[in-house]
């Protein structure tokens, strides 16, 4: 398995995160790691301050489209010393008012374009679901299984799955 850290699918946020990767990079990357027989795990990030209710909506619409053989979805977490912490900095963008809340499960510490903190914060949840529990999913992730320990592997993923799905839930 290879895990591309995509982050989002919103060309606008690539270029402010300084990605210096475009969506049609990705999604070839992903055709000739599939193509190859390597199962490909995308990571995405959701809070960045320049994201917005519409390159949300993108981002999980293009998980959907690549459709990895898995996903880890995060929140940006804004840390001191980063660059991204700096700009939040400088924008008065920052939410977190105790450094405890930098631990990703109280979820976003900056502010978005458009999304107040509380509606992100359940973007977690909402992803994974989106995700995993699609019938496309579950077909492709029934022809990976080829031995005992893919099928292990799956139920202990299906396990963390639904351990993430209630941790994130409002």
């Amino acid at each position: 398995m290879i895990r591309y850290g995509v982050e989002s699918g919103s060309e606008f946020v690539l270029e402010k995160i300084r990605k210096n990767i475009t969506l049609d990079e990705v999604e070839e990357a992903f055709r000739l790691t599939k193509n190859n027989g390597i199962q490909a795990l995308g990571g995405f990030m959701f809070g960045f301050p320049w994201d917005s209710k519409e390159s949300i909506e993108k981002t999980l619409s293009f998980v959907k489209r690549l459709s990895p053989d898995q996903v880890q979805f995060s929140i940006c977490m804004a840390y001191p010393g980063t660059s991204i912490y700096d700009y939040a900095q400088k924008e008065n963008l920052i939410l977190a008012k105790d450094w405890k809340e930098f631990d990703m499960t109280y979820g976003p510490v900056v502010k978005t374009i458009d999304m107040p903190r509380d509606e992100l914060k359940n973007i977690l949840a909402r992803a994974y679901k989106e995700f995993y529990f699609r019938p496309r999913f579950f077909l492709q992730t029934l022809l990976n299984i080829r031995d005992f320990y893919e099928l292990k592997r799956v139920v202990r993923s299906m396990i963390s799955l639904i351990r993430t799905i209630l941790l994130h839930s409002g």
